[in-house]
């Protein structure tokens, strides 16, 4: 991706989060700083918010907190590495599996630090489109939780209309964070697919 492509791709994806966090305001969720029982799941990112997160670190590369994330990656990819000991995975793999056992494990998202999440501004739209609504009593009883039909709903929409678009894949937010963090040695080969856009 060349530095002008990057650069449009960043500014895209601050519209796209801005109306997303708008839209999301509108269902009244009782999400709030220090309430992070959904950040035990894996998160997963589409390859075109990569750059605004890659961004986001560089610039805040000298912030103390990222030393504390440094040390959840390696506590992270402990976990990864002791789930899955082969060496290529699957989307399958890497995505609906995982996310049962990193919830069930309780291994917390990297970027979590003292119940605060270290990107929250450029935290991806699976974070942004997962609330809970009235209370989070479901949330603290089952940690694979999911976000509110209209929440997901919403995503869903955004996503396909990207999809159909352009060539669109998912990562893993750990993978897409570890060469910043001098982690490349780390990540494992996944056969990703292409995501289809959904015909309604």
């Amino acid at each position: 991706m060349d530095a002008q492509t990057r650069k449009t791709v960043i500014q895209h994806f601050r519209q796209v989060y801005l109306e997303a966090d708008k839209a999301m305001c509108l269902l009244n969720p009782f999400c709030m700083r220090g309430c992070a029982w959904c950040c035990y799941q894996s998160v997963e990112m589409l390859n075109w918010e990569e750059p605004i997160l890659t961004d986001y670190l560089q610039r805040h590369k000298n912030d103390p907190v990222f030393s504390k994330v440094y040390e959840n990656l390696l506590t992270w990819f402990g976990f990864f590495d002791a789930t899955f000991p082969k060496n290529e995975l699957t989307m399958h793999d890497a995505f609906d599996y995982l996310n049962t056992r990193q919830a069930r494990q309780k291994i917390p998202c990297p970027f979590l630090v003292e119940n605060y999440c270290a990107i929250y501004p450029v935290r991806p739209l699976c974070c942004r489109c997962h609330i809970a609504v009235e209370n989070n009593h479901s949330c603290k009883a089952n940690l694979l939780n999911d976000s509110e039909p209209e929440a997901e709903a919403y995503r869903e929409k955004v996503v396909n209309e990207i999809v159909k678009n352009v060539p669109t894949t998912l990562r893993l937010l750990p993978f897409v964070a570890a060469p910043f963090f001098g982690l490349e040695n780390r990540i494992k080969p996944i056969h990703y697919t292409r995501l289809l856009p959904v015909n309604n």
